[in-house]
């Protein structure tokens, strides 16, 4: 049943404690100190001797790579002399040394190896290896799959090591040096960009060139530009029942913004829908000459438009901009522009914040050339990362579309195991923190050519994903425990492979299984054409997010995202595709958004909502105002399903890409003063510590769900034993190395959905606003008491 009354707003109690601690960690310990630094002083000879034959760069920046033999705190190592910058990983980290400060390491080995008292020894036991940034550690992914290109001159993306912030001297002079470093090398800059955590160049080089580029000293990695990864099969489909007059849409509906390849604004469906259309192409005028934007804008306006074409009614509630970032190639394929993609979506993204406080954004495009191996993130999706936080804006992204590679044999007997291969990882910008990533699932299943020949009883073609199941071209994450991403799902399409053709079982038939959507280029009665790929199912939850907007219009980005994960469920089809339950996080995240009650609360389905500021090491307590009447005994099917959302600084060089990091208990206690005192510090060695209450109840773990910025669990009870008290406990800890970089007080977003079904007499909204009423009176009395 829809909801036909809006979401509660709820508030956290009165106690802030501090965050209980864990301890410290352990100290790394060594037989023979004398023999591990002659060792350590051999490897810093061999890293001077590296590093004199790198070029470039300034004598106050030499990058040393530290191997540790484990993983441990290594932060404190600055106290002998070295700076760290950056970590690779658990147990690489990465600093900057002058001559002083390499002076001063060498001097407190040489005191190790004459047995002299050294502090802070175990920092120097735990080195295992000091090494230089080499030419092979400065190659990307791309060049090191793909080579440097055949051309005599040929363009690479430079990413320098960020140091210094913007703006600062020391950023200020790393960008001038290599200014200068560039044209004593006679090498083009055709654009460059400078952000806190992303110092990029895109140049254009010679071979010679680029091996010099491989070994200089400030570049942190040498990369191939951007290749698109939007592909998409296009079928025109005749309506003739279209209105010839729309709605006028009302001046505060909702801004979606499509940054794309441009909108064809004289569409017939888009006619008065566009508020702004603009090109950030060089050149080009706003208009959409490949299809893709127009395509994305159309499912952004009217969401599914199959049940639009059913029911015949084309009402519209949100209004469009389009912001065109894609040009065509020689293909007639959208791909990015020569200048860096980042400075482009910076560009245009500003403008319509600054002119219309757009609130949220599509991008659906990916770079092939960056899967995401769960190392650092990197490119366009920090630079996202950074606009989502700093305008407090929505940003959705497609997970990219996988076309196939040699691990593939038939499309359909290898489904869907290649979806968990690193050959189907994320690409750039999906892995980004603060952006909400969708990928696809399955609508149809019946080809074009199957529908044909339907009614002879041949077969001809078999689809390769049942309805309901993930797409076979969404791409997944690649490792279990890190955040779960993609984060939801929505209908992108399907193929299917030849049943009578032997050896063409790689070969993609997507006729008739895609997503219905708008033609950029309709004639005569042909206005809409079918497309397939996470491309567009993207712009779905964009229109989902834009209809929540229109009716709580003061919802921060946060909230948005805490709505829409907090409504999405992984259906039995995508559950059953897998045999283990991590496989279907990996590609399906939280799943697919139910739209019942996800603008509107009812009797039966409750959701609580508020927005918060909490400081470091701190908890938060909200006690859940559940009715006894819940608790009910008897058999029915009950679910308490809970949602976090935050948008932290990030920052590239660090292993802990994320500098804050929040979390919540969902726990069962007598009274707020017990939750108070198990969370708090102080008490940690008189009062035991409250475990997340009914784990056997729980979809998602709490550590499964903490290590990614949108965080959602759902507890399914069948039945109670008598009533009881939940509180959820919201925790902030912040990196030992971020107090520079994040606020004193950060926000985040809560959504709560209290759910009995079951119950045809429920009464659950009018119950829980009397709780929440009688809560604020009491609050009220206390305040003037």
């Amino acid at each position: 049943m829809a909801g036909a009354y809006p979401h509660l707003s709820f508030s956290k109690e009165v106690p802030l404690n501090p965050r209980r601690s864990n301890g410290f960690g352990k100290q790394t310990k060594c037989d023979n100190p004398q023999e591990h630094g002659k060792k350590l002083q051999k490897q810093v000879v061999s890293f001077q001797e590296a590093i004199s034959n790198q070029v470039g760069g300034d004598s106050s920046r030499n990058l040393i790579q530290i191997k540790l033999v484990e993983k441990i705190n290594f932060e404190d190592i600055t106290r002998h002399g070295i700076s760290i910058i950056a970590q690779q990983d658990d147990t690489v980290y990465l600093a900057f040394a002058d001559e002083n400060q390499l002076n001063e390491f060498n001097s407190r080995l040489a005191m190790l190896v004459e047995g002299e008292y050294v502090t802070y020894p175990h920092l120097l036991y735990a080195i295992d290896k000091i090494d230089a940034w080499s030419a092979e550690d400065r190659k990307s992914w791309a060049l090191e799959h793909f080579g440097f290109p055949q051309e005599e001159l040929f363009r690479l993306d430079i990413e320098l090591w960020p140091v210094g912030s913007v703006p600062s001297a020391v950023r200020d002079k790393l960008i001038a040096d290599f200014k200068i470093w560039l044209a004593s090398e006679n090498i083009t800059s055709l654009d460059s960009l400078s952000r806190d955590s992303l110092v990029m160049f895109r140049v254009e080089v010679t071979l010679q060139q680029a091996d010099k580029l491989l070994n200089h000293k400030d570049v942190r990695q040498v990369d191939l530009p951007p290749r698109a990864g939007v592909e998409f099969s296009q079928l025109n489909i005749d309506v003739n029942d279209i209105p010839l007059k729309l709605n006028d849409l009302p001046e505060n509906a909702s801004l979606i913004c499509i940054l794309d390849s441009g909108i064809n604004t004289n569409h017939a469906l888009l006619q008065g829908a566009i508020g702004d259309a603009q090109s950030f192409i060089e050149g080009e005028d706003e208009s959409d000459i490949v299809g893709h934007g127009t395509a994305v804008a159309g499912i952004a306006l009217f969401g599914d438009i199959e049940e639009r074409i059913d029911s015949n009614e084309w009402t519209r509630e949100l209004r469009i901009l389009s912001g065109k970032v894609l040009t065509k190639n020689e293909y007639d394929e959208p791909v990015f522009d020569e200048k860096t993609i980042e400075s482009t979506l910076i560009e245009a993204i500003t403008y319509f914040h600054q002119e219309y406080a757009c609130r949220i954004y599509n991008l659906s495009l990916g770079n092939l050339n960056a899967p995401y191996s769960n190392a650092h993130i990197s490119g366009i999706a920090v630079t996202l990362d950074e606009l989502a936080r700093e305008l407090d804006i929505l940003i959705i992204v497609s997970s990219g579309n996988y076309s196939g590679s040699e691990i593939i044999n038939n499309w359909r007997d290898d489904y869907p195991n290649y979806l968990l291969s690193e050959d189907a990882a994320l690409i750039d910008p999906a892995p980004a923190a603060n952006a909400l990533t969708v990928g696809a699932f399955a609508k149809h299943t019946m080809s074009y050519v199957e529908r044909r020949y339907h009614h002879q009883g041949e077969i001809n073609e078999l689809h390769v994903a049942n309805e309901g199941q993930v797409s076979p071209f969404s791409r997944s994450n690649q490792k279990s425990k890190s955040a779960l991403k993609p984060e939801l799902l929505a209908h992108g399409g399907n193929f299917a492979v030849s049943a009578r053709q032997e050896g063409q079982g790689w070969r993609q038939v997507s006729k008739h299984l895609g997503v219905v959507t708008l033609n950029h280029l309709p004639q005569g009665n042909t206005i809409l054409s079918e497309f397939c790929g996470t491309s567009f199912s993207a712009p779905y939850i964009a229109h989902l997010a834009g209809r929540l907007l229109n009716n709580y219009p003061n919802a921060s980005a946060n909230l948005l995202r805490a709505l829409l994960a907090n409504h999405a469920r992984v259906a039995k089809e995508i559950e059953s595709t897998f045999q283990e339950k991590e496989h279907v996080r990996r590609v399906a995240g939280y799943g697919v958004v139910d739209e019942d009650s996800l603008f509107k609360s009812s009797e039966e389905h409750v959701v609580l909502i508020t927005e918060e500021l909490i400081e470091n090491d701190t908890h938060q307590f909200f006690e859940l105002p559940i009715p006894d009447e819940y608790y009910r005994k008897g058999k029915a099917s009950r679910t308490i399903t809970a949602t976090l959302a935050y948008s932290p600084s990030v920052r590239t060089t660090r292993l802990e890409y994320l500098a804050s990091k929040m979390k919540f208990h969902l726990v069962n206690a007598d009274s707020l003063d017990a939750v108070t005192k198990a969370f708090n510090n102080e008490n940690k060695k008189t009062v035991k510590s409250i475990p997340e209450c009914d784990g056997d109840k729980r979809d998602i773990t709490q550590d499964d769900r903490s290590r990614g910025t949108l965080q959602s669990s759902t507890w399914t009870y069948n039945q109670f034993g008598k009533p009881r008290k939940l509180f959820l406990v919201v925790t902030r800890q912040d990196q030992q190395w971020a107090h520079a970089q994040v606020k004193e007080k950060e926000s985040y977003a809560l959504a709560i959905s209290i759910t009995d079904r079951e119950n045809e007499e429920a009464e659950l909204y009018q119950q829980i606003s009397t709780q929440l009423q009688a809560r604020e009176q009491a609050r009220q009395r206390a305040k003037i008491s």
